[in-house]
C-alpha cells in the first residue's frame, strides 16, 4: 500500500512535462536515440520548471510503438527512477510488445518500479493478464497487492479464477484487492467466493466483497439470498444490505424469500425490500407481522413506513404496541417515515414507552409526522430521563418549528447534558431568526452560565410573540 501511494508522488513530474514536452517537439523534434539519452540521464538536473527525464519519457509516449524497444531494454537501468519513467511510458504507449519486459519487472528489488510495472500492466489490458495473475502466486505481499489491483483494471475474464484465489490469500491487504478487482469483473464464478467472503475476519474485505457483489447486479441475488441465513450475522447483514443495492432487479427474488422456511431468510428478506421501497412488497411484509418470530416482525415493522407510507398506519398500529421492544422501535421509525400526521396518537404512548430506544424513535418520528399533538409530546420530551431523546426532543422541535416551543426550549439550554444545551439552541436560533452560537466545547454547566441568559433577555423582550 505505502509504495502504490508514494509511486505517485514518484513521478509526478511526469505529469506537468506533458505541456513541457509538447512545446520541446513543437520547436526541436528529438530522436528516439536522443529521448533514450535524456531518459537515462542520471546526472540531468529536475528543477521545479523541468524535469528533463520526465518531458523525454512523456515524448517517447508521443512516438508510440518505435519506442518500445528502448524503452523495455531502459527497465533494465541500473537507477531506480529510470525503471519507473520507462515503465509508465510503456504503460502508456499499451502495446502488447512491452508485456514481457514490464512481467519481469514486477520482481525488482524497488517497490516503486513493480508498482509502476503493474499499473503500466493494467494499462495494456487484457495481454497482460496472465502474468499479472502468475505475481498473485509471488512470496511479496505488495506485489501480490498491485498485482490484484491491476487485474481488475485489465477487466480480463481470464483473471476471475486468480483472483478468486486472492480471496483466500493469508493477506488481508490482497484480499481487499482481489476482491475489488472482481467487483470490475462482473462473473458469475466470483459470486459464490464472494458471498464466502462476507465473513472474512477483515471488516473492510467484508465491505469489499459487498460491493463487489452489488456490481454484478441481479446475477448476484440467488446467491445472497442464500446468505440471508448464513451462520454469521455480519454476513447476513452484508447480503441485506448488498440485496438493497441492488435494488428492483432483486425484488422477485426477495419476494419469495419471504416464504422461506427460514425465519432468519424472511427477516432479511423484509428488511432488505423495506431499504428498497418497493410498493409490490407492501401487503406480503405486513403479512409477517403476526409471525411468532420478534425477529421477522421487527424487520416487517421496519420495512412498512417505505413500501407502504400512509397505507402502513393501520399494520403498524399493532406493531407499535407489540410485546417485543425491538418491534417497537422500529415500529416507530416507521411511522415516522410514513410522514402521516395520522401517525401521532400511534406514538404518543410510543413516547413514554419503558423503553429508550423506543421513545428515542418515537420522538424522533414526531419531528416528521407534525400532527395536532406533536408539540406537546415533544415538550413532554425535553423531560426525560434519557438524555438522548431529550437531545432528540430538543432537535424535533426546531423541525417542527412552533413558537410555543420556544419558552421550554430556552429551560433546556440549561439542559444538564451539553449535547440537550447545543441542540435547543439551534432549534431556538431556527425558530426565532434570533442567532445566539455557542463555541464548540462548552460544557453544560458554560452554557448554562452564559447563554440560557441571553436567551431568558430575548425572551423577556419578546415572549408578547413578536419577532
Amino acid at each position: 500500500m505505502k509504495a502504490r501511494v508514494l509511486l505517485s508522488t514518484a513521478l509526478v513530474p511526469l505529469i506537468g512535462a506533458v505541456w513541457i514536452a509538447g512545446a520541446c517537439r513543437a520547436e526541436t523534434p528529438r530522436t528516439v536515440a536522443d529521448l533514450v539519452r535524456s531518459l537515462t540521464d542520471v546526472k540531468a538536473q529536475a528543477t521545479l520548471g523541468q524535469d528533463p527525464q520526465s518531458v523525454a519519457a512523456v515524448e517517447l509516449v508521443g512516438i508510440g510503438k518505435p519506442a518500445v524497444a528502448p524503452l523495455a531494454a531502459a527497465l533494465g537501468h541500473e537507477e531506480a527512477g529510470v525503471r519507473s519513467r520507462a515503465a509508465w511510458a510503456l504503460g502508456q504507449i499499451g502495446d502488447a510488445a512491452a508485456v514481457k519486459p514490464l512481467a519481469a519487472v514486477l520482481r525488482d528489488p524497488d517497490g516503486f518500479v513493480r508498482a509502476a510495472a503493474a499499473a503500466a500492466l493494467a494499462r495494456i489490458g487484457a495481454p497482460a493478464a496472465a502474468p499479472l495473475a502468475a505475481a498473485l502466486g509471488d512470496g511479496d505481499t505488495s506485489l501480490r497487492t498491485d498485482a490484484a489491483s491491476a487485474l481488475g483494471q485489465t477487466g480480463h475474464p481470464g483473471a476471475v479464477p486468480a483472483l478468486v484465489r486472492g480471496l483466500q490469500d493469508r493477506d488481508a491487504e490482497v484480499r481487499l484487492a482481489s476482491a475489488g478487482a472482481l467487483g470490475r469483473i462482473p462473473d458469475p464464478r466470483a459470486v459464490n467466493p464472494l458471498v464466502t467472503a462476507l465473513s472474512d475476519a477483515h471488516h473492510s474485505v467484508r465491505r469489499q466483497a459487498a460491493w463487489a457483489l452489488g456490481e454484478m447486479g441481479e446475477g448476484a441475488a440467488p446467491a445472497l439470498v442464500g446468505a440471508l441465513s448464513a451462520p454469521d450475522p455480519g454476513a447476513r447483514d452484508l447480503a441485506t444490505e448488498t440485496l438493497a443495492a441492488v435494488g428492483s432487479p432483486a425484488v422477485t427474488r426477495l419476494l419469495a424469500a419471504l416464504r422461506s422456511q427460514s425465519p432468519l431468510v424472511r427477516a432479511h428478506a423484509a428488511e432488505a425490500l423495506g431499504r428498497i421501497g418497493d410498493p409490490r412488497a407492501f401487503a406480503p411484509v405486513s403479512g409477517l407481522l403476526k409471525e411468532r418470530n420478534d425477529d421477522v416482525r421487527a424487520r416487517a415493522a421496519g420495512a412498512l413506513g417505505r413500501t407502504g407510507a400512509g397505507q402502513a398506519i393501520e399494520p403498524l398500529t399493532a406493531a407499535i404496541a407489540d410485546p417485543s421492544p425491538e418491534v417497537r422501535r422500529r415500529a416507530a421509525r416507521a411511522l415516522g417515515e410514513t410522514g402521516d400526521a395520522r401517525a401521532v396518537p400511534l406514538l404518543a404512548p410510543a413516547a413514554k414507552d419503558p423503553d429508550a430506544a423506543v421513545r428515542l424513535w418515537a420522538v424522533e418520528a414526531l419531528g416528521t409526522t407534525r400532527g395536532p399533538r406533536s408539540v406537546e409530546l415533544l415538550v413532554a420530551a425535553l423531560l426525560d430521563a434519557d438524555r438522548a431523546v431529550r437531545r432528540s426532543a430538543a432537535d424535533a422541535l426546531g423541525k417542527v418549528g412552533d413558537r410555543s416551543a420556544i419558552r421550554p426550549l430556552i429551560d433546556a439550554v440549561g439542559d444538564s447534558y451539553h449535547g440537550v444545551g447545543y441542540a435547543a439552541n439551534a432549534s431556538l436560533n431556527r425558530i426565532t431568526g434570533y442567532v445566539v452560537e455557542i463555541p464548540l466545547g462548552w460544557d453544560a454547566g458554560t452554557i448554562k452560565q452564559y447563554r440560557q441568559p441571553l436567551w431568558e433577555k430575548w425572551w423577556e423582550a419578546n415572549q408578547d410573540g413578536k419577532p
